[in-house]
């Protein structure tokens, strides 16, 4: 089986609403710059697949019991990094309830892929920030390497076009394109925030006030043995004295998260929310937790 490629975003947003064809049809990574509104782009990238096991699909007011619960905790000025946003829509809801209350954060937003490169026309490649190719179209076929077995021929036929393609070390010549929703990519344009590709499972990039990391630790997506090792990172990014959420949205749609703060070499849980992270027992067995007095 293969994966179709659909140039036009008008053309697939009408072709995704029958749920069959929707599994076989992908958007042109080029399309997405043209989307403007949300609410075209936010039916757009729930069916886009790029080999990341946690997707890029979320919507408006996702966190907004958590935004309100964690508000008591947000002062001017604190850096505050959204691990794992997706589009940064969620990030984009806590940036608008802030303003609406005068605090400015300085707000940085990150996912594993908030941006891709391209070349070529017939035959396109794509490549993420470290110049790895990512996926290749040809014509309107798409190869992806993780992409579902189902369709078999788009993985097998990816291995012998890369090495024909090559590897892209240089990618600043390359055409970007932003995955992130249109909202994000304009307060980034004008400085109000930054988008930053990064990978949960590599070293911090620095230290913050605040890190909220949702719906990427999940048992569903990683073994305990990666999940440790997120949650390490995380950790380490945190300034002393800072705050760390992190949780998932169950099936039902409720937030089951937990704030802790880092105090010294421990973190003090702060609230459990609809029960708390699902992983609570990890951070329990391998880091060093107390409760607040």
């Amino acid at each position: 089986m293969f994966k179709y490629i659909i140039n036009s975003p008008e053309i697939f947003k009408n072709l995704i609403r029958v749920p069959l064809l929707s599994k076989f049809l992908t958007l042109n990574i080029e399309s997405f710059d043209k989307v403007q509104t949300w609410d075209i782009y936010s039916k757009l990238i729930k069916h886009f697949r790029y080999g990341d096991v946690t997707g890029k699909e979320t919507y408006c007011g996702r966190f907004t019991d958590l935004d309100d619960h964690i508000m008591v905790y947000l002062d001017a000025n604190m850096s505050f990094h959204d691990v794992g946003c997706s589009t940064g829509v969620t990030s984009m809801d806590l940036y608008e309830k802030c303003r609406s209350k005068n605090i400015n954060l300085d707000l940085t937003v990150s996912d594993k892929y908030t941006k891709f490169y391209f070349d070529g026309s017939y035959v396109r490649k794509i490549y993420d920030q470290s110049g790895s190719l990512k996926q290749i179209y040809i014509g309107k076929v798409l190869l992806d390497k993780n992409i579902s077995t189902f369709f078999f021929l788009s993985k097998l036929l990816f291995y012998p076009c890369a090495i024909l393609v090559g590897k892209k070390n240089d990618i600043s010549n390359l055409v970007e394109i932003s995955l992130m929703s249109p909202s994000i990519r304009s307060l980034h344009s004008s400085n109000n925030l930054r988008v930053i590709d990064y990978d949960i499972f590599s070293n911090p990039i620095q230290k913050f006030d605040f890190v909220r990391c949702m719906n990427v630790l999940n048992r569903s997506y990683f073994s305990d043995k990666l999940l440790v090792v997120g949650l390490s990172n995380l950790i380490q990014s945190l300034q002393q004295g800072g705050l760390l959420l992190i949780g998932r949205t169950d099936t039902f749609n409720v937030n089951k998260a937990t704030l802790f703060q880092k105090v010294d070499e421990c973190l003090v849980v702060l609230n459990h929310f609809s029960g708390g992270a699902e992983i609570f027992d990890l951070v329990e067995k391998n880091f060093k937790v107390e409760a607040a007095i």
